[in-house]
């Protein structure tokens, strides 16, 4: 399987192996501190969150998954533990953050939704060296293939923000696509990001 390598607006089209034609993704984050800053001083799990929204088409917030609420209502959106290895399959390294989802079980009014990075302590991201992340099927406890990467290095813009919408997912037909955004936000909160998710980043064709 092709590894799609995506830059910020570039899309695709979320869809399984030929052999397995899954509908269960992961999307993994993991980012790194300037050495300097006063963040890298408290652990990673106290300062950002991986948060996923999803948005009727009416623009309205249906079902989220963030810190304080750890699976969905429509049990399709779970925090689970991550992790990759390399491809000489020597390397373990555990992602900061990862989100699991199931296409199949998505509410049939889900027509879009937000993968967002948070503060929710509220800290400004200018301590924020860059950001990976990546889709990829939860096959394997043991290894696995990505199918999408995405990453960036953050810049001035990014020093009053205290959130990023790192991505949109939006359903055309029965397909569903994946495109990587990485705007900062100044809203720590999930529920103002996800506000502003809906009134500046939602995908109209």
């Amino acid at each position: 399987m092709m590894v799609a390598k995506l830059s910020k607006g570039q899309k695709a089209v979320l869809q399984g192996t030929q052999n397995t034609q899954s509908n269960a993704w992961c999307i993994g984050v993991s980012w790194q501190f300037k050495p300097e800053s006063l963040l890298q001083k408290l652990p990673d799990h106290q300062t950002l969150d991986v948060s996923l929204g999803l948005f009727d088409e009416n623009k309205r917030l249906i079902d989220c998954v963030y810190y304080g609420k750890l699976g969905s209502k429509c049990g399709a959106i779970t925090h689970v533990q991550g992790y990759w290895v390399d491809q000489n399959n020597q390397n373990m390294k555990l992602d900061q953050g990862v989100l699991q989802f199931d296409l199949t079980k998505l509410p049939a009014q889900a027509v879009q939704a937000a993968f967002i990075l948070s503060s929710y302590e509220g800290y400004r991201l200018q301590g924020l060296n860059s950001i990976q992340a990546r889709v990829y099927e939860p096959a394997s406890h043991t290894a696995h293939k990505d199918f999408i990467q995405f990453d960036t290095s953050l810049d001035e813009s990014f020093q009053d923000s205290a959130s990023i919408i790192m991505a949109r997912m939006y359903r055309i037909d029965k397909k569903w696509m994946f495109e990587p955004l990485i705007k900062p936000i100044a809203q720590a909160k999930v529920n103002q990001v996800f506000d502003h998710f809906a009134s500046s980043y939602f995908y109209s064709s």
